[in-house]
C-alpha cells in the first residue's frame, strides 16, 4: 500500500504548505482521513487501562490439529463470516468507550460462538493478532475521535485506527506538528485479504490440514509492517491508503540520542 511522506523545517510550515499542488481528480470515490498529533498538546485524559486479555488466558501458540466438526460444517460455519468486521466492533468499543470487552472474547472458536482467538481448527484469527497490536497498559489517552485513537505509554505513541467501508478504500492523512525529536514509525497493518480465513478457504476448508499448510497460513496471515521516520521539524505529513475493513496500528518510539 502506498506511503508518502513530506516534512517540513522549522519555521517554513505556512510557505512550504501553499507550494503543494492539488490533489489529482479521481473518478472513484475514496474517503479522506485526517488525522494529527501534536506534540506540544496536553495529555487529553490520564488513565490506566490494562488491555492484556493474555495475561488470563493460557494460550495454545502452536498448532494442536483439532478435528473435531466434519469438513462441511466448517465452511457452513465461516460462510459470510467476517473477522475484521468483528475486530472493527471492538475496537470501537475500545475507542468510545476506553476498555474492551473481555468477557466476550473466548480462546477457540465453537460451533456457538465465533468471537475466540482461534478459529476451530487452532489457526491464530485477526483477533489474536489485533491483541498484540495493543500495549499491555497504556497511561495517557492524547488524542481520540469517532475513529481513531493515540495513546501514550512512556516515550510511545499509538496510534489505531480502521477502515470500516466493505468496499471503498480509505486515505489517512496524518499531520505531526511540534517534532523536537526523531522517531521511528512501526506501521502494521491488518488486511483482511491476508486472513488466516481467507486462506483456509483455499484449501476448501479442510478439516486436516497438515503442519506446513498450518505454517504457511501462518506466515501469510500475520500483521503486515513497514517502518518510517519522523524527523525533528514543524511539521510533516505521511499518508497512507487502507484497504477496506484494513485496521491500523503505528507504533511510535523516540530515537535515543
Amino acid at each position: 500500500a502506498p506511503l508518502t511522506v513530506k516534512s517540513f523545517p522549522l519555521g517554513q510550515l505556512q510557505s512550504i504548505k501553499k507550494e503543494l499542488p492539488a490533489a489529482p481528480a479521481c473518478t472513484k470515490s475514496i474517503s479522506i482521513l485526517p488525522l494529527s498529533l501534536d506534540f506540544e498538546a496536553p495529555i487529553e485524559r490520564k488513565k490506566e487501562a490494562s488491555l492484556n486479555l493474555f495475561d488470563a488466558l493460557d494460550l495454545p501458540l502452536s498448532f494442536s490439529g483439532f478435528t473435531s466438526c466434519p469438513q462441511y460444517e466448517f465452511s457452513t460455519l465461516y460462510l459470510n463470516y467476517s473477522s475484521h468486521r468483528e475486530c472493527i466492533s471492538l475496537l470501537k468499543q475500545l475507542i468510545r468507550q476506553g476498555a474492551l470487552p473481555t468477557e466476550e472474547i473466548k480462546l477457540m472458536d465453537t460451533k456457538e460462538n465465533l468471537n475466540g482467538l482461534f478459529t476451530i481448527n487452532g489457526l491464530k484469527k485477526p483477533l489474536f493478532y489485533l491483541y498484540t497490536l495493543l500495549p499491555p497498559i497504556f497511561s495517557s489517552l492524547c488524542k481520540s475521535g469517532e475513529n481513531y485513537m493515540i495513546t501514550r505509554e512512556e516515550q510511545r505513541y499509538y496510534l489505531y485506527t480502521y477502515n470500516e467501508s466493505e468496499q471503498l478504500p480509505l486515505s489517512v492523512e496524518l499531520n505531526f506538528y511540534h517534532i523536537h525529536k526523531p522517531y521511528t514509525l512501526t506501521i502494521k497493518r491488518l488486511i483482511e485479504e491476508r486472513s488466516c480465513i481467507n486462506y483456509w478457504s483455499q484449501l476448501n476448508f479442510k478439516n486436516n490440514i497438515t503442519q506446513k499448510e498450518y505454517d504457511y497460513i501462518l506466515a501469510m496471515s500475520t500483521p503486515q509492517v513497514s517502518f518510517s521516520t519522523l524527523p525533528i521539524g514543524e511539521h510533516c505529513e505521511i499518508g497512507l491508503q487502507l484497504s477496506p475493513k484494513e485496521i491500523l496500528c503505528i507504533e511510535m518510539e523516540e530515537l535515543s540520542t
